[in-house]
């Protein structure tokens, strides 16, 4: 009897076993909520109002060493070319900043200032009109990639005129092992592979602001739009070329009616999900069969071709007294898509 207890003991010692090795490897699936060692910002904007800020902590008790690339798109149709800088941060240091103003290095910054705590290295302000995303990648103190899986990073997009602000997570991919070389494959061996379907529930544009209906209040007529931003697995950050690809898509309406169709991507792409398609394409109008979605609730379910992608969507409430008030989120991912990222 005491024989037979050992070996269920020892067998149950494996299973528990197994079961943290699977919870471990389960722990550095690519995603939002877990550090990774290589951060994906695809929203970064500076206008004459609004503003972003970059918050990336390391969260290991080991310095930290990274390489970040500002992917900047003037003509909003992908084009990546790449602004780069460098930060040390020392074990458990987060830091911050405002992408207009990047930030200096100064240890004198009094206690309160944005500038304020451990300099982690000097960050340049990206010019007026940026639109486009950020690249952030662990690296030793050579410059080479180095996976420690330390990072997590977060998002704050405001507007300066009326304090309206909208969040959302970086996308962070973890490495398989420590020292890794260029290009960055993401193929799920030297790096996590990419998403390949992406899916966001949202409101179709012109439809009535569910809330305000909610609360009776449909005289003060409050409409949503939303905004979905892409960006590409597969960035040459080192010739800085497009990376093109299809993304095919179902928009279910709230009756599960199906809407299919596909638009054209290339590096990084800002989708308007609802004016008249143009080259990055969008839904409702004339790219939906019918011109528009009939009810108040949608869901899209998109499939990015090639090395796939991450997105992030923000709505937009807005009433005819021109207040407005937006929401940002990152999109569900699953699949696996190949991609790679060539640095300079």
């Amino acid at each position: 009897m005491r024989a037979l207890r050992r070996s269920w003991l020892l067998g149950m010692g494996f299973v528990c076993i197994l079961g943290a090795a699977t919870a471990t490897h389960a722990q550095t699936r690519s995603g939002t909520d877990r550090p990774g060692s290589i951060l994906m910002f695809p929203k970064v904007v500076r206008t004459a109002s609004r503003d972003t800020i970059i918050q990336i902590t390391n969260t290991g008790n080991n310095i930290n060493w990274v390489h970040c690339f500002y992917l900047s798109a003037p003509d909003g149709g992908g084009y990546c070319g790449a602004t780069d800088f460098e930060l040390v941060l020392t074990r458990q240091q987060p830091t911050q900043w405002r992408v207009s103003q990047g930030r200096r290095v100064n240890p004198t910054d009094p206690f309160g200032d944005p500038g304020a705590g451990f300099d982690p290295g000097l960050i340049p302000p990206v010019p007026l009109g940026f639109q486009g995303a950020l690249l952030c990648v662990e690296v030793d103190s050579n410059g080479n990639p180095f996976g420690q899986n330390r990072l997590k990073g977060e998002v704050t997009v405001l507007d300066d005129d009326n304090g309206d602000v909208a969040k959302y997570n970086a996308f962070a991919l973890a490495a398989r092992g420590s020292t890794q070389d260029n290009p960055l494959n993401l193929d799920n061996s030297e790096y996590e592979s990419c998403p390949r379907q992406l899916t966001l529930n949202f409101t179709p544009r012109g439809s009535l602001d569910p809330v305000i209906e909610a609360l009776g209040n449909a005289a003060l007529n409050s409409f949503v739009s939303t905004n979905l931003t892409m960006l590409s697995c597969n960035l040459d950050l080192q010739a800085g070329v497009r990376s093109n690809g299809t993304v095919s898509f179902v928009v279910y309406d709230e009756f599960e009616s199906p809407f299919s169709g596909s638009f054209p991507y290339q590096c990084w792409s800002s989708i308007d999900l609802g004016n008249t398609p143009q080259t990055t394409g969008q839904f409702r109008s004339t790219l939906l069969p019918g011109g528009a979605i009939n009810t108040i609730f949608a869901q899209a379910r998109l499939t990015v071709s090639g090395a796939g992608g991450v997105a992030v969507a923000e709505s937009a409430h807005s009433d005819q007294a021109g207040v407005v008030g937006t929401a940002a989120s990152n999109l569900h991912t699953a699949g696996a898509a190949v991609g790679t990222v060539r640095l300079p």
